[in-house]
């Protein structure tokens, strides 16, 4: 049966006074001499720098198809914006002018969403919204 060392004892020889490091690194890297660290140092730092690349070429790649998601979504947006504007503007003339006018369960339901969320606490929107859909059936 293996005995293993718990992290607290492997750590104790760290915190003894007479610690020293250079002996500890020269028992422990196995006859490694001081030229081929430096070339495993400049190894390391290569590695470093074309993972650097890598991850900057990725974030590169997905950013655009991030912003072009981004970009459709907007335009969808809009187009909704646009359209409620429309209809809004519509029913704003037609009541200017004295006209009834009926919008369709759709817009009323476009206009609610935008009327509430921009007034959200009128009780006069709400009573012309709902007489607005019963006069819809």
């Amino acid at each position: 049966m293996a005995f293993s060392m718990t992290l607290s004892d492997k750590l104790k020889i760290f915190k003894s006074n007479n610690f020293d490091p250079q002996s500890y690194f020269h028992s422990n890297s196995g006859g490694t001499t001081e030229k081929e660290i430096r070339q495993l140092c400049m190894h390391l730092d290569r590695l470093k720098k074309a993972s650097a690349e890598e991850m900057r070429k990725s974030v590169y790649a997905n950013y655009e198809s991030v912003i072009r998601r981004e970009i459709s979504d907007l335009e969808g947006e809009l187009v909704s914006l646009k359209n409620l504007l429309s209809t809004r503007a519509n029913i704003i003339h037609g009541i200017a002018a004295g006209v009834r006018t009926s919008p369709c369960r759709t817009e009323l339901i476009m206009l609610e969403r935008l009327f509430c969320s921009a007034f959200p606490h009128n009780p006069q929107l709400s009573v012309w919204l709902i007489r607005c859909k019963s006069t819809d059936n």
